[in-house]
C-alpha cells in the first residue's frame, strides 16, 4: 500500500482541521501539562491521525508554541484611563479576572507552564496580561527598587494569583477548567460567575503586593 502523502489533508477544510487540533491541544496541555499530554491523544481528541497533526505543526513542541500563540492572540480590553491610580489598578484587575473567567483553560495552561516550565525554540510569546497590569502598577507603585524589571516580576506574580483564583473557581463550580469545546483564544461557554468575595480578595491581595499603603483618597485603609 502506498504511503505517499500520508498526513497531508485530503478533504475538508485544512484550517478547520488545524483549529480542531488546537482545540484538542489546549485542552490536553491545560489538563496534563506539556509532559503529560501526547500528540496521539491530541490527535484522537481532534479526530485526525498523528501524521496529520505533524503535517500542520511539525512536532509536539511546535504544537505547544502554536497553542500559546493562539491563546494570546486576543488581548484583554483593559481600560480605566482617567481614574486615580488605585481605582485604575482595580479596574484592570477586574477586567483581567473576567477575561480569565471566560477562558478558564488559559489560567490552567499558564499555571502548568509556571509549575513545569517548557523551553521552546524562540521562546513563548509574552503574556499580554503582564504589560497591561504592569502599566497600572507603575502608577500605584512607581518605584519597586528594581525599575521596570521589578514591576514586571510583580505583575507576573499577581497574574499567577489571578490564574489560581480562576482555577479554584472553576473547580468549585464543577465546570471544565480547560474550557473544553471552546476554540483557543475564544471565550468559552463556562458558566462560572464572578463572586464579589473572590474579586475583593484578589484585589486586596494585589493592592497589598503593589503598595503596602495606598493614599487615603483611594478609599483603602493604610496598612501599618
Amino acid at each position: 500500500m502506498s504511503t505517499k502523502g500520508v498526513g497531508r489533508p485530503k478533504e475538508g477544510n485544512p484550517e478547520e482541521t488545524r483549529r480542531a487540533i488546537l482545540r484538542a491541544a489546549v485542552d490536553s496541555f491545560a489538563r496534563a501539562g506539556f509532559a503529560g499530554a501526547t500528540t496521539r491523544n491530541v490527535a484522537l481528541k481532534a479526530g485526525v491521525n498523528v501524521a496529520t497533526l505533524h503535517y500542520h505543526f511539525g512536532s509536539k513542541e511546535g504544537l505547544y508554541r502554536a497553542v500559546w500563540d493562539d491563546v494570546f492572540r486576543e488581548k484583554p480590553a483593559v481600560n480605566g484611563y482617567g481614574l486615580g491610580p488605585g481605582e485604575r489598578l482595580l479596574s484592570v484587575l477586574t477586567t483581567l479576572l473576567e477575561h480569565g473567567i471566560r477562558r478558564p483553560w488559559l489560567s490552567r495552561l499558564a499555571l502548568q507552564q509556571l509549575l513545569s516550565p517548557v523551553a521552546v525554540a524562540g521562546g513563548l510569546p509574552e503574556d499580554p496580561r503582564v504589560p497591561a497590569l504592569q502599566e497600572a502598577l507603575r502608577d500605584v507603585s512607581p518605584s519597586t527598587g528594581e525599575g521596570d524589571t521589578g514591576t514586571a516580576d510583580l505583575a507576573r506574580r499577581i497574574v499567577a494569583l489571578l490564574d489560581a483564583t480562576v482555577v479554584s473557581l472553576a473547580q468549585a463550580g464543577g465546570s471544565s477548567s480547560s474550557g473544553e469545546g471552546a476554540a483557543p483564544g475564544q471565550p468559552g461557554d463556562s458558566t462560572l460567575s464572578l463572586p464579589q468575595e473572590a474579586r475583593r480578595l484578589l484585589e486586596a491581595a494585589a493592592v497589598t503586593l503593589a503598595r503596602p499603603a495606598l493614599v487615603p483618597r483611594t478609599g483603602y485603609r493604610e496598612v501599618a
